[in-house]
C-alpha cells in the first residue's frame, strides 16, 4: 500500500512537470520531499544515501551523468572549450568561497564549498535543451563543455570532501596524501581500462546477438566499476563517473544510452527520491535570511562567472549570455557532495540542509533561467547596446543527406554510388567490427539497433533526405521503418525486402520505395534466359 501511494505520488509529480515543462528530476525531489520524514513519513527509514540501496543509486546516477557527456565535445584541438570550463569553476569557486567566507566558515571549508556550489546539474540542463530543440546550438554546446569540465572537477572533489575540517596531527596529513596519491595514479589507469577493454568486452558480448546477456554485462559493469571505485578511492561513485564517461567515446555508447533508457527514470527516481526525502523543509523557516541571500546571490555569481569565463574564450556576447543563464543553478553533484561532506563531519546538518535548499529551487527555476535567455526582453535589452542577437546553430561541414542502414552488400554498394554522387551519408550498423572500419575511413557509423529513436536521431534523422534499409531480417526492416517514418515524415524510405508479399506492408507503414529480391532475381533470370534462347536461334 505504501509502495502503491509513492508511485502514485511519483506518477502525478511526473506527469505535473510534462505540463509546466519541468525535468523529471524536479519532481523526484517534490516526491521525495513529500514522502519523507517532514511530510507524510511514507519512506523507509532505512533508505538513505549512505545504505547499500542509496549507494548503489548514486553509483548508477552517476554511471548515466558519465554516459551522458559526450567527450567530444571537447578536445585536446580545442583547448578553448576546456578553458571555458577551467576558468568558469575556477572563478565560481573562488567568489562564492568569498560569500561562505563572509558568512562565517572558516577557510579551507569555504573554498571547499566555493568549488562544491560551483557544480551546475547535468541532468537538468541536457533535458532543458533537448526539449527545447537546442541541443546543436553554439550556447548549448558551450554548456555541454562546462558542464563535462564541472563534472571531472567534481569527480577529484569527492575526495577533497573527504577530508578533515582541519589538519590536527601528522596522521591526518598523511591520509590525505594517501587519497591524492590514488587520485593521480589509479583514476588515469581506471579511465584507460575502462576507455580501451570495456569496448572490448562489450564487443564480444554484442556479438553473441543477445540482448539480455548485453544488459546483465551493462549491470555487472555498473557494480563492478563501483566496486574498484570504492576499494581504490574510497567512493563507488567516483568509479561508476569514470566507467560511463569512458564509455560515452566508444562506438557502443548510443546502444548502450538506448538499452539503458527505459530504466534511467527509476535509476534517477531513487538518488533524488533519497535527496528529497533527506530535505528538512523547515530550514526555510529557521534560516530564511541566510537561504534567501544564497538564492540571490549564487545564481548570479555563477551567471557572472560563467559570463567572464564565456568572454575570456572569445565567445559572442549573445550566446555568453544564454550559456550563462544555463548554468546559474546548483546542481545535482552540488547535493553529492554536500552529502559526502556531511557524512565526513566538517559539514554541519544546518548548512546541508541550506545547500539543498538553493539546488532545488535554483534547479527548479532554470527552465525559466534557459526561457529567460530567449526572451524579447532580453533581446530588445541586446538591440540597445548593440549586441547581436542571432541564434547561432552549429552546422557540420559535412551535412548527413543519407542514412544507410545495413553495410552487407547492397549497403556497401548503396554507399558506393552515394560517394560517386558527392552525398555525406552516415551508417547505422550492428557489426562492431564493420563501425570501427568505417570510422576509420572517416565515415559516421553509429553501432546500435535502428529500430530505437536515439540509434536514428545520432545518426541524424532530422536532417537526412534519403534512408536506406537493407538488413536481411523482415522483422527488422518493418520495425525500422515504422519508427523512421515516426521520426519524419518528409525522409523518402528506400527497403530491400525479401518477398514481394512484404512489399504492401512495408509501403503500408511509411517505406516509398520496396525493392524485392524476389521480383528482381525473377527479372534476372527471365532475361538470362531470353538471351541464351537469342543465342542458340
Amino acid at each position: 500500500m505504501i509502495m502503491a501511494s509513492i508511485a502514485l505520488i511519483i506518477i502525478g509529480l511526473l506527469f505535473s512537470s510534462r505540463i509546466f515543462k519541468l525535468s523529471p528530476v524536479i519532481s523526484f525531489l517534490l516526491a521525495g520531499i513529500i514522502v519523507g520524514p517532514t511530510a507524510l513519513n511514507l519512506l523507509p527509514t532505512s533508505l538513505t544515501t549512505s545504505s547499500p540501496a542509496g549507494e548503489l543509486a548514486i553509483a548508477s546516477l552517476l554511471f548515466l551523468v558519465g554516459l551522458e557527456l559526450d567527450s567530444s565535445a571537447i578536445s585536446w584541438k580545442n583547448k578553448r572549450r576546456i578553458l571555458m570550463g577551467v576558468w568558469q569553476v575556477l572563478l565560481a569557486a573562488l567568489f562564492i568561497g568569498i560569500l561562505f567566507y563572509l558568512s562565517g566558515y572558516g577557510t579551507f571549508n569555504s573554498i571547499r564549498l566555493g568549488f562544491l556550489c560551483a557544480m551546475s546539474s547535468t541532468a537538468v540542463v541536457l533535458v532543458v535543451l533537448e526539449q527545447r530543440g537546442d541541443t546543436h546550438a553554439v550556447y548549448a554546446l558551450n554548456a555541454t563543455s562546462v558542464l563535462i569540465v564541472q563534472d571531472l572537477f567534481a569527480v577529484i572533489l569527492l575526495a577533497v570532501m573527504a577530508l578533515p575540517a582541519t589538519f590536527s596531527d601528522s596522521q591526518e596529513i598523511i591520509s590525505s596524501m594517501k587519497i591524492f596519491g590514488k587520485l593521480i595514479v589509479f583514476v588515469p589507469i581506471v579511465f584507460l581500462i575502462s576507455r580501451f577493454v570495456l569496448p572490448k568486452l562489450l564487443k564480444s558480448v554484442v556479438q553473441r546477438r543477445e540482448p539480455e546477456f548485453f544488459m546483465f554485462t551493462l549491470l555487472l559493469l555498473v557494480v563492478g566499476s563501483s566496486f574498484i571505485g570504492h576499494a581504490l578511492f574510497g567512493s563507488a561513485a567516483m568509479g561508476a563517473f569514470i566507467a560511463g564517461f569512458a564509455l560515452a567515446g566508444s562506438p557502443m555508447a548510443y546502444q548502450i544510452r538506448s538499452d539503458i533508457d527505459p530504466f534511467k527514470l527509476v535509476l534517477l527516481s531513487l538518488f533524488f527520491l533519497m535527496i528529497g526525502a533527506s530535505f528538512n523543509i523547515f530550514i526555510f523557516e529557521t534560516h530564511w535570511l541566510q537561504i534567501l541571500i544564497f538564492l540571490i546571490s549564487i545564481p548570479l555569481i555563477k551567471a557572472a562567472t560563467n559570463f567572464i569565463a564565456m568572454k575570456v574564450t572569445k565567445n559572442d556576447v549573445y550566446s555568453s549570455l544564454k550559456t550563462s543563464l544555463a548554468l546559474s543553478q546548483v546542481g545535482e553533484f552540488s547535493l553529492l557532495l554536500a552529502v559526502v561532506a556531511h557524512s565526513t563531519g566538517w559539514l554541519d546538518t544546518s548548512s546541508m540542509q541550506i545547500i539543498f535548499a538553493v539546488a532545488i529551487v535554483t534547479m527548479g527555476l532554470t527552465p525559466s533561467f534557459i526561457n529567460f535567455a530567449h526572451s524579447k526582453l532580453l533581446k530588445n535589452l541586446c538591440e540597445k547596446f548593440n549586441v547581436s542577437h542571432t541564434e547561432e546553430i552549429l552546422q557540420s561541414e559535412n551535412e548527413i543527406q543519407a542514412i544507410i542502414i545495413g553495410y552487407g552488400i547492397a549497403g556497401q554498394k548503396c554507399g558506393e554510388q552515394m560517394t560517386h554522387m558527392g552525398l555525406h551519408f552516415s551508417v547505422i550498423e550492428q557489426n562492431p567490427k564493420t563501425v570501427e572500419k568505417l570510422m576509420e575511413k572517416g565515415i559516421p557509423a553509429i553501432f546500435g539497433d535502428a529500430s530505437r529513436k536515439e540509434i536514428l536521431q545520432a545518426a541524424g534523422i532530422e536532417k537526412a533526405k534519403w534512408l536506406i534499409i537493407a538488413v536481411p531480417s523482415p522483422v527488422d526492416r518493418l520495425s525500422i521503418t515504422c519508427e523512421v517514418r515516426l521520426q519524419s515524415e518528409e525522409i523518402h524510405i528506400i527497403v530491400r525486402s525479401h518477398y514481394v508479399k512484404e512489399e504492401t506492408f512495408l509501403k503500408e507503414v511509411g517505406a516509398n520505395i520496396v525493392i524485392s529480391e524476389e521480383e528482381t532475381v525473377s527479372a534476372a533470370l527471365a532475361n538470362a534466359l531470353q538471351d541464351e534462347f537469342v543465342v542458340e536461334s
